[in-house]
């Protein structure tokens, strides 16, 4: 078959539409950036992260995917937009919105997944987390939308009213997206994925659970229907021709089918963005430290498994450190920072929470054995912190996946050279990157296609394991101290 897929991937710092050809290349490309869209709230939250809330201006996320599209069909030709057969929307999950249930007009803004403005009351709560766990495969905490919804049900007085005429729809934020892009506008519904990322599902579900409803005090008839992930979800107007939607999902959850199944089981996936996720195929569900989710979810069929290991904060650390220093570094810059300084401090990166492991919450971030040491070294320090936490996650994926025999990195950071290199040096595992980027999105094709074998456009940079004595020793401070706040905490 030589029909093309079309991706949208709204993500944290931008939207991307990529059209992808029959062998899984990228052959056209738009990007619109996002950070117009952050509220006043969100602005805020790089440089007092304290405030605990992120919000984007939905309608103007929506708005300029319009623009994008626009672009990409204006550098196809007809005869490549005809090729174009099925659309599918990936989004970064946990974030949510509320509507109007009869219009699907939007109440709130879009709630980001970062936001964990209710994590005071959820601590309040008698919750029993362990049972949570075993239930939903996630580690609960306020980056789930449950607790969100609780927020808005009690603070928010336009939420409230409509609440009370039973006018009310919580929905994933993928899902709501997606509705507003469509040319027929079907009635709300999400996937399983995204629904899962609210707590209120039991693992592998397409339903909402009754006991997570109750617990929490969420009615059912405010959330939209869950369909199977592969879904005739409607159809996007794209030039002078509508495109079937096929799919709709977490965009992390489709990294690990971006580089064809042969590697699925001997891999890890880092992928480095706002925030960042380790990931790898495992044969059962994880119920300890880490999360356990799914590539995706079809009707009559058990959910591939995912464990998953979650990083709050990784560009958006980077992002916050610049804004301390009096002349941000360049990004070339950073790389020669990290191939060349041999001593750095600790940072204790809580600006979102430290995610998995360790589940610390959020609090101003610190550095530790930093007296004397350069804005540099700093940097250095808040990069290696990224690293240390995607070790202690691996750690724990390889006590369920002992086959791993290489990490393949994405996503905006992996671009610095000697942060690949740090991790392999790290981890003692080969670090592969592809030229291609894009994995969630080509990831989201291949598994809408799918394709069983990706070949890339270039042959992928290899990063071997290297001793470092230095960087292994910072590792071991940096996990005596986390565990010491682990401990106080």
């Amino acid at each position: 078959m030589k029909d093309y897929t079309l991706i949208i991937d709204q993500g944290g710092h931008s939207t991307r539409a990529i059209v992808f050809d029959h062998k899984g290349r990228p052959l056209n490309y738009a990007s619109e950036p996002v950070a117009d869209a952050l509220s006043q709230t969100s602005a805020l939250q790089t440089k007092a992260p304290i405030t605990h809330r992120v919000e984007y201006d939905s309608a103007a996320i929506v708005a300029s995917t319009r623009l994008l599209l626009e672009r990409l069909t204006q550098q196809l030709s007809k005869k490549q937009r005809k090729k174009i057969t099925a659309a599918g929307v990936i989004a970064q999950r946990s974030s949510l919105i509320a509507c109007y249930k009869n219009t699907g007009q939007a109440i709130t803004s879009m709630i980001s997944w970062q936001d964990t403005r209710n994590a005071e009351w959820l601590t309040q709560q008698a919750l029993d987390y362990q049972y949570l766990h075993a239930l939903t495969g996630l580690r609960f905490n306020a980056h789930a939308g449950a607790s969100k919804m609780r927020w808005l049900l009690e603070n928010n007085a336009a939420v409230q009213a409509q609440a009370e005429k039973e006018n009310l729809l919580f929905v994933p934020w993928g899902a709501w997206f997606l509705q507003q892009l469509l040319a027929d506008k079907k009635n709300l519904v999400t996937d399983p994925i995204l629904a899962a990322r609210t707590g209120l599902t039991s693992y592998g579900e397409l339903q909402w659970s009754p006991d997570l409803l109750q617990l929490f005090t969420i009615p059912e008839h405010s959330l939209p229907p869950i369909v199977a992930s592969t879904y005739h979800y409607g159809e996007l107007a794209f030039g002078e021709q509508l495109i079937p939607v096929r799919l709709l999902g977490g965009d992390q959850n489709f990294i690990p089918c971006a580089y064809g199944t042969a590697l699925m089981k001997q891999s890890a996936f880092f992928n480095l963005g706002s925030g960042a996720f380790i990931q790898s195929y495992t044969a059962t569900a994880n119920k300890d430290a880490l999360l356990s989710t799914a590539i995706a979810i079809e009707k009559n069929q058990p959910p591939a498994i995912i464990t998953e290991g979650t990083i709050n904060a990784a560009a958006t650390a980077l992002d916050w450190w610049q804004t301390q220093l009096p002349r941000p570094f360049s990004f070339a810059e950073i790389d020669q920072l990290l191939a060349n300084t041999q001593t750095a401090p600790l940072f204790i990166n809580t600006l979102a929470g430290t995610g998995s492991p360790w589940w610390l919450p959020q609090k101003p971030p610190v550095f530790i054995n930093a007296e004397e040491k350069s804005n540099a070294e700093k940097t250095v320090a808040v990069i290696e912190s990224i690293l240390f936490a995607a070790k202690s996650n691996l750690n724990q994926i390889l006590l369920l996946n002992n086959t791993i025999e290489q990490i393949i990195i994405s996503g905006g950071l992996a671009r610095l050279d000697n942060l690949c290199q740090k991790l392999a040096d790290l981890t003692e595992l080969i670090v592969v990157r592809y030229t291609d980027s894009e994995a969630s999105a080509r990831g989201a094709a291949f598994y809408l296609t799918q394709k069983k074998k990706y070949k890339p456009t270039q042959e992928p940079a290899m990063f071997t394991p290297q001793a470092q004595p230095l960087l292994t020793e910072r590792f071991e401070q940096y996990s005596q101290a986390i565990k010491s706040l682990d401990t106080s905490s």
